[in-house]
């Protein structure tokens, strides 16, 4: 079944079906705000205020301006012969360049430079600035086009003010204080610490005078405690120092810590947050040793140890740059006897030689230890004199040993041929022979006992 409707056409004027409310007249409703039609409005009355700025706006400026009406009448008839700042300060500025000065259609000149009056100054200045240069490039560019009195301090003061620029401005200049020099060594130490590197963690400590490098390994343990074992092994060698200084890490800030510098009087200086030049001599030691531990990685060093101790006695005994003196010889106040010292020949005075007891060939007497027992004497000959005090003796048997001076006596050989009298001439056997008349006189003049006087005894008679 189907069905035919015939449509009528009607025109838009004839219809009625609209709803009775939406056509209803309504008072004002004040507590309704549009606040896109203000919005929008705002806009547009900003857009015709920063409109670009030509030179008819310029001339209905400088018309209703009154300084710059008597400036354009001073300059197309004549300057007072004087204008002082105290007085007329606002026209002090233009009478110095009056020379420079000119009219044309209606504008001030200052040479090729429109003077902008105060009224159209603040457009002229974010025209300037519609592309957030920067303040340099702004008071290029405006020295190009137009001129007024204080206009580059107008500038400075936009360009600071613009939130725009500030939220992307870059990194203000770095101002550098550098440390104080210490006056000795191992007084100041700055450390820090590096990695993973080599599959461990690193604490680096250097000295601020002799530049001279402390490295522990400290495996995968940075804790507080850890720390202070590490640098009680420093201390062992080279006492506490003056003042530590690190950066705000949690083992250099913890309580821990804080006892330990207690404990040696040591100073903690902590840097800047996020800032590493303040501790930039600790920071630079770390750059050449991760540098210098990635090289003897890549050149094969598989140990660990062997590579750093190639890193830091290449650095200790390398001059530094700033100091020209390698930091372990600046820290012992001593040169270091490397393998390129070697190259030099030795000029050190010769040490006087001294006189030695025994002389070569000479026969003595050699102490021999034998354990558990009396030492006892043997007879040797000095093979060999090996220093001032120690000799090389060798026995009868052909076995050589060395012993020190105090351990030989001289050894005086016996004469086993007899002496023959009969050879002897007959002058040198009596020449010590007392003769008969020097014994009877020399009894005589000296007898060698009393003499007793002897007295025939009384005997008895009977009478």
């Amino acid at each position: 079944m189907g069905y035919n409707y015939k449509i009528r056409y009607k025109p838009t004027q004839q219809h009625g079906n609209a709803d009775g409310l939406s056509r209803l007249p309504a008072g004002e409703d004040k507590s309704f705000v549009d606040d896109e039609s203000i919005q929008v409005n705002r806009i547009q009355a900003q857009v015709v205020e920063e409109g670009p700025v030509d030179s008819r706006e310029i001339q209905a400026a400088v018309d209703a301006d009154q300084h710059l009406q008597l400036i354009k009448k001073f300059v197309l008839n004549q300057w007072p012969n004087s204008i002082t700042r105290k007085n007329n300060p606002d026209l002090f500025s233009y009478f110095t360049l009056r020379q420079s000065l000119s009219v044309a259609h209606g504008c001030i000149l200052k040479d090729t430079q429109v003077i902008i009056p105060k009224s159209l100054q603040l457009r002229v200045i974010k025209m300037i600035h519609r592309g957030h240069l920067g303040v340099v490039k702004m008071k290029q560019l405006a020295r190009v086009h137009c001129w007024w009195p204080k206009m580059e301090m107008d500038i400075e003061f936009i360009a600071k003010s613009c939130k725009t620029c500030a939220a992307t401005a870059p990194k203000p200049k770095e101002d550098f204080k550098p440390w104080p020099e210490p006056d000795h060594n191992w007084s100041r130490v700055h450390m820090d610490f590096l990695g993973p590197l080599w599959n461990s963690k690193w604490l680096v400590m250097v000295d601020a005078k002799s530049k001279f490098p402390f490295v522990a390994d400290m495996g995968n343990d940075t804790s507080a405690k850890n720390l202070c074992n590490v640098l009680e092994q420093a201390i062992d060698w080279l006492g506490p120092p003056t003042t530590l200084v690190s950066d705000n890490g949690p083992p250099f800030t913890s309580f821990e810590m804080n006892e330990f510098y207690k404990k040696y009087g040591i100073q903690n200086i902590t840097t800047a947050p996020y800032h590493p030049p303040s501790n930039g001599i600790a920071e630079r030691f770390v750059r050449s040793f991760k540098e210098g531990m990635i090289k003897e990685q890549e050149s094969g060093q598989t140990n660990k140890s062997i590579a750093l101790r190639n890193v830091l006695r290449t650095y200790r005994w390398t001059p530094h740059t700033t100091t020209g003196i390698p930091p372990a010889e600046a820290l012992f106040q001593r040169p270091i006897r490397t393998d390129l010292a070697r190259l030099h020949p030795n000029l050190t005075t010769s040490i006087p030689i001294q006189t030695s007891k025994y002389d070569v060939r000479q026969d003595i007497w050699m102490m021999n230890h034998q354990r558990n027992k009396k030492f006892e004497w043997k007879s040797g000959v000095i093979k060999k004199k090996i220093g001032s005090m120690m000799y090389q003796i060798e026995l009868e048997n052909g076995q050589t040993c060395v012993r020190h001076q105090n351990q030989l006596r001289l050894r005086q050989e016996s004469n086993n041929q007899s002496i023959d009298l009969d050879a002897l001439p007959d002058d040198l056997l009596n020449r010590n022979k007392p003769t008969t008349s020097d014994q009877q006189q020399t009894s005589q003049q000296s007898p060698r006992y009393p003499r007793r006087q002897r007295r025939p005894p009384d005997r008895f008679t009977p009478s």
